[in-house]
């Protein structure tokens, strides 16, 4: 199953989902963009489940 973070311009990024805990509504997320080499904060507000993936849209904290 994918994991796919969805920025909030819509970009679409597949990502590792960490072994060791879940990531929930409303939690914060630090996301290291290489191509930039910039670090955002960005929060979890909403998670849509279909049978392929798992699309974590994300909002500026």
């Amino acid at each position: 199953m994918r994991n796919i973070l969805v920025f909030p311009d819509g970009n679409q990024h597949d990502f590792l989902y960490p072994i060791n805990r879940d990531i929930e509504v409303g939690e914060r997320l630090q996301v290291h963009l290489s191509s930039s080499e910039s670090i955002h904060v960005l929060v979890v507000k909403e998670i849509q489940k279909t049978e392929k993936a798992v699309f974590y849209l994300l909002d500026y904290a």
